[in-house]
C-alpha cells in the first residue's frame, strides 16, 4: 500500500516549521489514502485543500489524464493539448526540488508529447484566456514527440527559449525513469536530473533559464502543471510519486512533527 505524507483525505498535513525538518510543499502518490479513485483526475483528491483542476476548457482533460490502479495515465487520443494543474503555497525563495517518476508505454517506435512544469498561476492569463499554454509556464521538462527523448527548455525569462538536453535520455524502451528538477526560485534557473531504474542518474540540464518570470503580483511560483500533447494515437504515459520540497530536502515521515 502506498505511503500517504503529503496530501490526506481530509487535507493537507501540518508540518512543523522547525529549519531541521524538511518543507514538504506537495506529494501526490495517487493513492486511496490521499483520497484519489480511479477516474479523471480534475477535482481529485477528496477532501484535500487544493485539488487538481482542469487548464484547457477547450479539450477537458477526462478522457487524457485519468487516475488507475493509483497511478496518474495520460493518454494521447487525437492530437489534442490538455492541461491539468495544482496550487501549492508560494514559493518566493531558495531551493525546490521536484521528483517524479514516469514511464512511457507504447510501441518502441511511437513517442509521447508530456511535460512538467513549476509555475505561476497568475501568467496563465498572459495571452488574455484562462487557459494554459506553453509559453506561459517556468520551469519545464518534458518527453518530447519529435525525437523520443526528454530534455528541457532553457527559456529566455520572457515566453520563449529552446528545449536542450545534456544527455541524451531515451524514453522508448519502456523503463520507469525517476526525475529530479531543482529550482533556484531567486536566480529563476533549474538543473534536471534522470535515472532508468536500476541505472546511475545523468544530468540533462545545469542553470537553464524559466520560460516566463514570476508576476509581480505572485513574486514566486506556486502551482505544479501538466500537459499532454502529441499525434501518435494509442501511445500512454504513466506518473506517479510526485514530491515537491523545499530548501531543506525530503525527510523520513518520523522526524515530521504533525498536528
Amino acid at each position: 500500500m502506498k505511503k500517504c505524507f503529503g496530501m490526506a483525505i481530509l487535507g493537507l498535513l501540518c508540518v512543523s516549521a522547525s529549519p531541521v525538518f524538511a518543507q514538504t510543499i506537495l506529494h501526490c502518490d495517487f493513492s486511496r489514502a490521499q483520497g484519489y479513485v480511479d477516474g479523471p483526475i480534475v477535482d481529485q483528491p477528496a477532501g484535500a485543500g487544493e485539488k487538481w483542476m482542469d487548464g484547457a476548457a477547450n479539450v477537458p482533460s477526462a478522457a487524457y489524464l485519468v487516475i488507475e490502479n493509483e497511478q496518474l495515465m495520460g493518454y494521447q487520443l487525437d492530437g489534442s493539448d490538455t492541461w491539468i494543474w495544482i496550487r501549492f503555497p508560494v514559493q518566493k525563495s531558495g531551493e525546490l526540488t521536484l521528483t517524479w517518476v514516469w514511464q512511457y508505454i507504447g510501441p518502441a517506435d511511437g513517442n509521447v508529447d508530456i511535460g512538467m512544469n513549476i509555475s505561476d498561476s497568475e501568467n496563465f492569463n498572459f495571452d488574455g484566456n484562462p487557459n494554459l499554454g506553453w509559453n506561459e509556464q517556468g520551469a519545464m521538462c518534458r518527453m518530447q514527440e519529435a525525437s523520443p527523448i526528454i530534455d528541457v527548455r532553457n527559456g529566455d525569462w520572457a515566453g520563449g527559449g529552446t528545449y536542450a538536453a545534456a544527455t541524451e535520455m531515451r524514453y522508448t524502451d519502456g523503463a520507469l525513469i525517476h526525475m529530479r528538477m531543482v529550482v533556484h526560485v531567486l536566480d529563476l534557473t533549474l538543473d534536471v536530473y534522470a535515472r532508468k531504474e536500476g541505472g546511475t542518474e545523468v544530468t540533462l540540464a545545469q542553470g537553464y533559464g524559466f520560460r516566463r518570470i514570476p508576476t509581480t503580483q505572485t513574486d514566486g511560483v506556486n502551482c505544479l502543471a501538466i500537459w499532454l500533447d502529441g499525434n501518435t494515437n494509442g501511445t500512454s504515459v504513466m506518473i506517479d510519486d510526485i514530491l515537491l520540497v523545499g530548501p531543506n530536502g525530503p525527510t523520513d515521515i518520523q522526524d515530521w512533527a504533525i498536528y
